[in-house]
């Protein structure tokens, strides 16, 4: 049985992924020089489905994380991605079987784990969570709702890369695909006109 839920991932607004995206489409519309062509960049701005090159990055950065910490039986389902982000960022999905979330809940540190479910959950001012910042009131594991699971993943994770290092690294395995993503979201005139 698979359960899903989120991996950690800083959204695409105002970030490193963003960032990335950005430079890659002025990197293609850039002369041998290295000048930008603000013809060809405004062009490429008003032309480029965003949610498909979004969609393709967020499957490339699930599988290279997934491959990196070594996540058993995980797939990509899909990326979620706020109307507006005055509230949260993007969010990506996977599944994971419940055996591999068992085992990685055995490999995770509990102190470690129990002190990141108290740091995300503790109420505060303007924050009531729905679920315990107490791992021990959670249950059996095969209990857990998604946002459960997700700090369980994100945990895990930790161990294997660091927040910070996953805005880069991850970035930096797919590297080579960004730009396929960005000219694949392209009109074929628009593209031309770029390449000619």
């Amino acid at each position: 049985m698979n359960r899903t839920c989120t991996i950690p991932f800083s959204g695409f607004y105002e970030s490193n992924h963003d960032a990335m995206l950005d430079y890659t489409i002025e990197q293609i519309c850039s002369d041998e020089n290295g000048d930008i062509d603000d013809a060809k960049h405004d062009a490429a701005w008003r032309a480029i489905d965003w949610r498909k090159v979004h969609l393709a990055y967020a499957q490339e950065y699930a599988a290279n994380l997934i491959s990196e910490c070594g996540i058993q039986g995980a797939a990509f389902v899909k990326l979620d991605s706020p109307r507006e982000y005055n509230f949260r960022s993007d969010e990506i999905d996977v599944s994971i079987p419940l055996a591999e979330l068992q085992r990685m809940r055995g490999e995770v540190d509990d102190a470690t784990l129990r002190a990141m479910v108290a740091d995300r959950l503790a109420p505060r001012s303007g924050f009531a969570p729905f679920y315990s910042d107490d791992l021990d009131d959670w249950g059996e594991l095969d209990e857990w709702e998604a946002p459960q699971l997700s700090i369980l993943v994100e945990c895990y994770c930790d161990m294997y890369v660091k927040a910070w290092e996953r805005d880069y690294e991850m970035v930096d395995d797919c590297n080579g695909a960004i730009t396929a993503m960005v000219e694949n979201a392209l009109p074929a005139d628009v593209l031309g006109m770029i390449y000619a």
